[in-house]
């Protein structure tokens, strides 16, 4: 339970950052032009660099054998979440494919990091890199194909990803025991410490030029973000309680929260940028969709957390 009070205080940290582009987006300081100019600084420029940070870390057997285990878990639930929303896509009230794709993958990496790092520490941002490993594979592979099916996929596409790109330099430093000079470090530590608030500014903007009403009014909205913020997050929980018994290292109930933390966030960012880098029909929807699970995950991430640690602990 030690760990509901870090998390609730980051989430509302957090909050109030949004806020603070909500209202410089409203007062005419910020806008749309100026939110996505922040979005791809998240994505290219400070997310890579907290990635990168979080593997300046001592290289031990323990640490990559945990790696290498949440590597696994990050499959297995991914592989979980793509049966689930092909079921779902199937029930009567049924899922789109870009829908699909808004349920099946959420925002991992310029959310969750900062969510981590405030309340677990930022030596567990080490492990929420397999999951966003994982995730940003198929982002560019299946993801894709569901949101522009014509596109051509290649494996060149997925490599020269900032994501992929980090994680493929930070792990090489990792395994090779070899820590940044002084000055370099300072900067890639200091650089990747901004991927929080610019996120948040970022989503603050997004907010401000979404019609929250109509949104809200929006009833299959609702089942989509349920889908995404409980349903598939509570699947988690019940797999990673699963993992538990038969994974009983010292630390293996805070890692599997990690990765937990990485399943359970809001609607993919990546998936709407998608839908407007091509003209996708959805792509108002998707924006909504965005916005509307940003805020409701405030609520329901503590939830999935608390019922995790209930769970595990009962």
């Amino acid at each position: 339970m030690t760990v509901m009070i870090p998390l609730i205080r980051q989430i509302a940290a957090m909050g109030i950052m949004a806020l603070c582009g909500y209202v410089m987006t409203k007062r005419g300081i910020l806008d749309g032009e100026k939110g996505k100019a922040l979005s791809v600084s998240a994505l290219y420029i400070f997310a890579p660099f907290s990635i990168i940070n979080a593997f300046q870390t001592e290289r031990t057997g323990e640490r990559v054998r945990s790696f290498l285990i949440t590597l696994a878990v990050a499959v297995l639930i991914h592989i979980l979440f793509i049966i689930l929303s092909g079921v779902l896509s199937r029930t009567g009230r049924g899922l789109t494919r870009a829908e699909r794709a808004a349920v099946m993958f959420n925002n991992a990496g310029n959310l969750i990091i900062p969510i981590v790092t405030g309340a677990l520490g930022q030596e567990y941002v080490f492990y929420t890199v397999s999951y966003m490993l994982i995730q940003n594979s198929l982002y560019w592979t299946l993801g894709l194909h569901l949101i522009a099916p014509e596109e051509k996929i290649t494996p060149r596409r997925i490599v020269r990803t900032p994501t992929i790109i980090a994680i493929a330099f930070g792990l090489g430093l990792f395994l090779a025991n070899i820590r940044l000079p002084q000055t370099a470090g300072m900067a890639v530590s200091q650089m990747g410490a901004c991927l929080g608030p610019l996120s948040m500014l970022a989503v603050g903007v997004m907010l401000a030029e979404t019609d929250l009403r109509a949104c809200f009014s929006d009833t299959h909205l609702y089942y989509v973000i349920f889908l995404r913020l409980i349903v598939l997050p509570v699947c988690a929980v019940l797999f990673l309680w699963g993992v538990g018994f038969f994974w009983r290292g010292a630390e293996a109930g805070t890692i599997l929260m990690v990765s937990l933390l990485g399943s359970c966030g809001p609607g993919s960012a990546t998936i709407t940028q998608f839908a407007q880098l091509y003209d996708h029909p959805e792509r108002g929807s998707l924006s909504s969709y965005t916005a509307i699970s940003t805020i409701i995950s405030a609520v329901t991430i503590p939830f999935i957390i608390l019922l995790y640690q209930t769970v595990s602990f009962s």
